[in-house]
């Protein structure tokens, strides 16, 4: 049986992080998993959970009848002896079904993690014994990386490479401690997340779909209330909360309703002190969009507007502020999946947002920037307490 399909995109990273354990949570809670999913996923996703994350997935299991057992995360390929020493070969003709088959695959998806290299894990099956198709193409992407014959196949010379590989990594303590904090990565992933599940609670005549306990509105409903309203601040924040940062609210008291879109840069490092806030957020870059071209001319807002927007990186918040002296419409909010954009203003911007149909990711080009009064790239810096 594959993985289930609501944690497949979780899983296709090669990363299955603190914040995924988030999103898990919040579909367990709507109803999409079971304790038996989260079972499954343990046991076939093992080597993919980042430093910390066993235990943390452990739990949630566990409040759904499930269980994840700790094991010892994968460091060589001593319990595979028989394709070490090039006795045994195994491919999906051959072997198929052989003992050695899950260490094999716990070693691609234990290198996918720790190397950062999503072609090595399987999204779909995960370590489940099987030598298929997933398989044959991950071995196939491991022997490229490492210059050996594409065969899709494990000989010696292949199981040898993947034990070196596995000696040279650092083993992640899946139950000891927990790593890094949330990053851009984790942004994207959140905003796709969004998109997949909920992307059509994000549109102007849609109801909205919470999934922030600590926002005023209930979460896990469909809120009807919000028919009729932009949602791009509430896709924005939703997206940070998700991600494992701590979104900004009014009131500072950690919980409550979000700021408007042209109001989020007063919770930034720059001007939070200013406005009597925490800081939430790295202002990486801002321009007064109007005031410069009201001086200098669209000639020199297009030079500034470029150098500003290719400082934009994948997980940073876009904020523009529209013309004009609205606030609760005045803005808008983009969360950014990839920068394309070149020195001389031609390429574009993934962005992620709610729009006037739904949540939805689409490429934006310079001139979708250059009449909005002003702009900020806000990177999110604060880390919200997990539970």
């Amino acid at each position: 049986m594959p993985i289930h399909a609501s944690i497949k995109p979780l899983v296709a990273d090669g990363r299955i992080t603190a914040q995924d354990v988030a999103r898990l949570e919040a579909l367990a809670q709507a109803g999409e998993l079971t304790g038996r999913d989260l079972t499954q996923l343990g046991q076939r996703y093992h080597d993919a959970l980042d430093a910390g994350v066993g235990a943390a997935l452990a739990k949630l299991a566990k409040t759904l009848g499930g269980a994840v057992l700790p094991q010892a995360p994968i460091a060589n390929l001593g319990a595979a002896p028989g394709v070490l020493s090039g006795l045994v070969t195994l491919s999906s003709e051959h072997n198929r079904r052989h003992p050695e088959v899950t260490t094999v695959q716990r070693a691609l998806m234990a290198l996918a993690n720790r190397l950062e290299k999503a072609e090595l894990t399987l999204p779909d099956w995960g370590a489940d014994g099987d030598y298929g198709a997933e398989t044959v193409a991950a071995v196939a992407a491991f022997q490229a990386l490492k210059g050996l014959p594409e065969t899709g196949k494990v000989d010696g010379n292949t199981a040898r490479a993947l034990d070196a590989a596995l000696k040279a990594s650092n083993v992640v303590p899946v139950f000891g401690p927990g790593g890094v904090g949330p990053s851009g990565a984790d942004m994207v992933k959140a905003a796709e997340f969004l998109i997949a599940k909920h992307g059509d609670h994000y549109g102007v005549d849609q109801p909205w779909w919470n999934l922030d306990p600590n926002h005023s509105l209930p979460a896990n409903v469909p809120l009807g209330g919000l028919r009729g309203k932009w949602k791009c601040n509430l896709f924005a924040c939703n997206t940070v909360y998700q991600a494992g940062f701590a979104p900004p609210y009014y009131g500072n008291r950690g919980k409550g309703e979000y700021p408007n879109a042209n109001q989020l840069f007063k919770w930034s490092d720059k001007y939070a002190a200013r406005y009597n806030n925490k800081t939430h957020f790295k202002l990486v870059d801002e321009l007064a969009i109007q005031s410069l071209e009201e001086v200098s001319g669209p000639e020199r807002v297009k030079e500034r507007l470029t150098a500003l927007l290719r400082r934009a990186e994948p997980g940073d918040m876009i904020i523009v502020d529209h013309r004009g002296d609205e606030v609760a419409d005045g803005g808008h909010c983009r969360v950014v999946m990839a920068n394309d954009l070149t020195e001389g203003g031609n390429g574009s911007i993934s962005c992620a947002q709610a729009s006037r149909a739904s949540g939805l990711i689409r490429d934006e080009a310079l001139f979708k920037f250059t009449g909005e009064e002003k702009v900020w790239i806000l990177r999110p810096n604060k880390v919200r307490k997990q539970g």
